[in-house]
């Protein structure tokens, strides 16, 4: 491996994938996509697949989830946010980043 490691994240949906990535290379970051629903027992969940972060659908984002997330020392980057209200809930909650259509709408 380089000395760009820290400048990697590999983000899926297929969890799986990820696990394998995390066994390869430990040191590479790992995003967790998830639409539709959350795995059970969460945290524990990213952290068997040595997550970093987690990629929630908006539309499964709430705050508590933000925080708790947080608090257990992950990242959350919430996808696809359109609008500039809703980054600003979401920033305000503690999401580290948004994924959004529209980049040129900027942070709020």
């Amino acid at each position: 491996m380089t000395q760009s490691e820290n400048r990697v994240l590999i983000s899926s949906f297929n969890h799986d994938y990820l696990l394998m990535c995390h066994i390869i290379f430990p040191e590479v970051s790992l995003g967790v996509l998830q639409s539709g629903s959350h795995p059970p027992d969460l945290v524990e969940y990213l952290k068997t697949i040595g997550a970093a972060a987690y990629h929630p659908a908006d539309s499964i984002t709430d705050r508590s989830l933000i925080r708790t997330l947080r608090s257990s020392g992950f990242g959350v980057n919430v996808y696809t946010v359109n609008e500039k209200k809703r980054w600003k809930s979401l920033f305000d909650a503690g999401a580290t980043a948004i994924i959004t259509d529209f980049p040129e709408l900027q942070n709020p």
